[in-house]
């Protein structure tokens, strides 16, 4: 299955995550050629045939493509699921996403053994932020990778105390890579990518 299919099947209607490993798991045991004109005979042999019109999986092609062409643009790595470079860490989880989107240094996706997550509550008193910060900059330090949400608190904490001491740090994002959200923490995100860090994301780029 390569990437432009992956992302087809999930702009379509209905598809999750649970429904699209049904279909890849029949077209792998039926060895289907996945060409643009295949989802329609997949979707027949399922049952499915009535559920999306041929106009609804243009339009899906259409939206991977765009996805497909902003990455590019952007510097956007797609990982699938089934890529080795795909965080190990997530594979293991029952609802694992099937494609996740980073963006800065990839080297630091295939080191499971030194990501540490740091993670905590949006509104920290002084001394959270201080454990916070503190917690990731020996962390980071001692050669480990800080792992954290890109929230206000104590996650935007954890991303300073690595990058405190050049430490690497990947955010793991609410939104697109595109659009930093929170906004207010956009400085941070190019922060953290210009110290060969990361950013991740389940969600596609929009722009």
């Amino acid at each position: 299955m390569d990437i432009r299919c992956a992302l087809t099947l999930l702009q379509l209607p209905q598809i999750g995550r649970k429904r699209y490993l049904e279909i890849i798991t029949y077209i792998e045991k039926m060895n289907i050629n996945t060409n643009r004109n295949a989802f329609s005979s997949v979707f027949e042999r399922l049952g499915l045939i009535s559920r999306w019109s041929q106009e609804q999986i243009k339009m899906a092609e259409e939206a991977a493509d765009d996805i497909i062409n902003n990455c590019k643009k952007d510097g956007i790595k797609i990982l699938y699921y089934k890529d080795a470079d795909y965080p190990l860490e997530l594979r293991q989880i029952d609802d694992f996403p099937i494609v996740l989107f980073f963006k800065g240094n990839e080297r630091l996706l295939s080191e499971s053994n030194k990501k540490i997550a740091v993670i905590g509550t949006r509104t920290p008193k002084e001394k959270s932020k201080y454990v916070a910060r503190e917690v990731a900059r020996f962390i980071a330090e001692n050669d480990g990778v800080v792992v954290s949400g890109l929230a206000k608190g104590c996650d935007t904490y954890a991303h300073f105390g690595s990058l405190d001491v050049n430490g690497k740090t990947i955010a793991v994002l609410p939104s697109p890579i595109d659009k930093i959200y929170p906004y207010e923490n956009t400085k941070l995100a190019h922060n953290i990518l210009e110290k060969e860090g990361g950013l991740i994301s389940e969600y596609s780029p929009i722009s």
